[in-house]
């Protein structure tokens, strides 16, 4: 018998349904957002040039920060909406990024030749 489940009989019996809705669409909707950021910061990093891959990891966190101020509805609305589609967006944009690079940026070279 979890704590979980113990505070959704509690709340349950005191008519309180829609607050315990609320608080487990919260829980899921974090996870979900920071499973949903994980993945597109990995997306965003696979961009072959410099500039375009902090552009896009810069451009994930600003996002992803915003998006964390919003209420628990609209976090779970850019989870399963706009969230998915931007991540399905960078995947495809950071693929053609590679297949057409020709040479890389020099402050790609420099961070190759330190290492």
């Amino acid at each position: 018998y979890s704590f979980c489940t113990l505070l959704k009989d509690t709340i349950t019996n005191n008519n309180n349904t829609k607050l315990v809705q609320l608080f487990f669409q919260s829980r899921m909707s974090a996870k979900t957002l920071t499973a949903l950021r994980a993945q597109t910061l990995k997306a965003a990093n696979v961009f072959g040039d410099y500039n375009f891959r902090n552009y896009f990891v810069q451009h994930t966190k600003d996002t992803f920060a915003a998006v964390e101020k919003k209420s628990a509805e609209e976090i779970s609305a850019f989870v399963n909406g706009e969230g998915r589609e931007k991540l399905a967006q960078m995947r495809r944009m950071a693929t053609i990024n590679r297949v057409y690079s020709k040479t890389p940026v020099f402050l790609d070279k420099a961070m190759v030749a330190k290492k």
